[in-house]
């Protein structure tokens, strides 16, 4: 009687445990699971790979360089993953500029690829005794460290680590120095002089200096103040000189100026020049140049 009732509780269990199968069975053939390594794949996930696909320069001035990394995320299981988030970090030669993170909460299909922008825009100013120090170089290095976080399932949270390293330009804008005042005519009412500017472009790319407004002091006293309005071109890695007829009035600025014109006293200049360059760059905008110069006012050179 005992195996009786024990075989009677027992098939119902059976039952109930057949129905059980059926019901996996059925939802693994819903997620595409149809052999034994489908199953085991979903049993035991894989981490997603990753890749750094692409790094382009989106946009380009004299104070920074805005770039976006395309970051390739490939889920290889029969089961959808989610993105946490991406950490990263930016060093320009061998210096730690940046550090930042990105929200995630993107979910990625059984087998397939997501593909997230990574924006950041170094900026040159923050970094001006790294450039200094590059001496005539027209590019920095730079090294790119991304941690990709994503939720797994089964494994949980698994983090994968790249990098990426490349160089980014550095444009600069021209350098404008007065190399010398020519003393041409000295009479009683005044002098004639020619001022020299020099504009040197650092830059592997020619510049066109559109305008140029230029205003020159010595001593306090305006010696000069106009405008150059002919195009200027610089070449790559070229410089130009720029000689500006310069008229002294004595009853303007005093008889005084003579010693400084004739050797004998040394005077001291303030040089501003302002003006817009456009540089033959497809990314490089028109931009506004402001130089302000001072120092020995150079006469006779």
């Amino acid at each position: 009687m005992y195996a009786k009732w024990a075989l009677l509780e027992y098939y119902p269990k059976m039952r109930r445990i057949q129905r059980g199968i059926v019901i996996v069975i059925i939802a693994l053939g819903g997620l595409g699971v149809t052999n034994c390594a489908s199953l085991q794949s979903v049993v035991e996930p894989e981490p997603p790979e990753a890749s750094v696909e692409s790094v382009t320069i989106t946009a380009l001035s004299f104070e920074d360089a805005e770039l976006t990394a395309r970051i390739r995320i490939e889920n290889r299981n029969p089961i959808a993953v989610s993105v946490a988030g991406l950490t990263y970090t930016v060093d320009v030669e061998g210096t730690r500029l940046l550090s930042g993170s990105v929200k995630g909460g993107v979910e990625i299909a059984a087998k397939e690829t997501h593909t997230m922008e990574l924006p950041f825009t170094v900026g040159f100013a923050e970094v001006k005794a790294i450039f200094a120090a590059l001496g005539d170089r027209n590019e920095a290095d730079y090294a790119m460290n991304v941690s990709v976080a994503v939720n797994v399932p089964v494994l949980g949270r698994r983090s994968v680590q790249l990098e990426h390293s490349a160089t980014m330009p550095v444009p600069r804008l021209p350098a404008v120095t007065l190399t010398g005042m020519t003393v041409n005519a000295v009479g009683l009412l005044g002098a004639d002089l020619t001022m020299n500017l020099q504009m040197r472009n650092p830059n592997a790319f020619g510049i066109t200096v559109r305008r140029l407004d230029y205003r020159l002091s010595v001593e306090q006293a305006e010696w000069a103040a106009g405008e150059i309005t002919s195009p200027v071109e610089l070449p790559a890695a070229g410089m130009a000189t720029l000689p500006v007829s310069v008229r002294l009035r004595f009853v303007d600025i005093g008889r005084g100026v003579v010693s400084i014109l004739s050797g004998t006293d040394t005077g001291e200049y303030d040089l501003i020049v302002a003006g817009e360059i456009v540089p033959d760059h497809p990314l490089l905008p028109p931009t506004a140049l402001s130089v302000v110069r001072n120092g020995a006012i150079p006469i006779g050179q």
